[in-house]
């Protein structure tokens, strides 16, 4: 852009008029959408007599239906459109009013033009929502696949040990895992299990007579492999009386402080 410069120089100097009505740090509040403004005037200035005779011609019709033709007119898709306002929005409140407000205040009483609210109700409480886990098991192919990518039955095979001691560990440990795919490969069936605590039972049972002691962690990777969501299925209990909460479900709610958290 040509004396670039020179343009912003003069853009500002209009500040040296607002002294006085706005302190420094607004200048920009006025200065900014007049420089803005005035680049409008500039592009549309060069249609806007056949603009201005067009909305003329075509003011029977309404706001959308002429807006696309003066568009078309002065060909850059819009021009300033002047809106009027609606409602009333500058009112000054007499030196009465502002004492009747202050007296109402002091009051502190309900009436016509009080309301008077407890902190209490502008105030929530935000809870988290939990829904119980529900899991179905089935032994096939699939899903014994799936143990084996479990990190637990994976750890089976690794050993913090070095030397022989090691190797004899991680040896020992892909025994286990092949002894444990072995075991689910002789329970495949096309059967689905809705209770965890039945087929948890079911499993521990036939670990112990094929001879293999498998720790928790080993437990619940196989039966995280085996596993599905299900709705159908039985609530997984974490203990005798407390459901096991699905994280995926978890949710939360912003509960106003007034009202029962259950009844809400």
């Amino acid at each position: 852009m040509i004396h670039f410069q020179d343009k912003v120089s003069f853009i500002w100097s209009i500040a040296e008029i607002l002294r006085g009505p706005y302190k420094p740090e607004d200048y920009g509040k006025v200065v900014l959408p007049l420089a803005v403004l005035r680049r409008f005037d500039c592009v549309l200035e060069s249609t806007k007599e056949e603009v201005l005779t067009s909305s003329e011609k075509f003011k029977h019709l309404n706001e959308d239906a002429r807006e696309p033709i003066l568009n078309r007119v002065n060909a850059v898709n819009f021009y300033k459109k002047m809106k009027k306002s609606l409602g009333n929005k500058r009112n000054e409140i007499t030196d009465e009013q502002i004492e009747e407000i202050v007296r109402l205040y002091g009051d502190f009483k309900k009436g016509e033009y009080v309301k008077i609210f407890d902190n209490e109700d502008f105030g929530y409480q935000k809870i988290t929502v939990e829904r119980p886990l529900r899991l179905n098991f089935k032994i096939d192919e699939e899903r014994i696949a799936r143990v084996t990518e479990q990190k637990a039955f994976q750890n089976l095979a690794t050993s913090k040990k070095k030397g022989e001691n090691g190797l004899a560990e991680i040896e020992k440990g892909k025994q286990t895992q092949a002894k444990i795919i072995e075991v689910l490969q002789s329970l495949a069936s096309e059967e689905v299990y809705k209770n965890r605590e039945d087929i948890t039972k079911m499993l521990k049972e036939v670990f112990k007579q094929a001879g293999l002691t498998i720790n928790t962690p080993v437990l619940k990777g196989i039966l995280a492999g085996l596993s599905e969501k299900d709705e159908t299925a039985d609530i997984c209990m974490k203990n005798k009386t407390e459901p096991e909460p699905d994280p995926d479900l978890r949710d939360t709610e912003n509960v106003p402080l007034r009202e029962n958290i259950y009844t809400y």
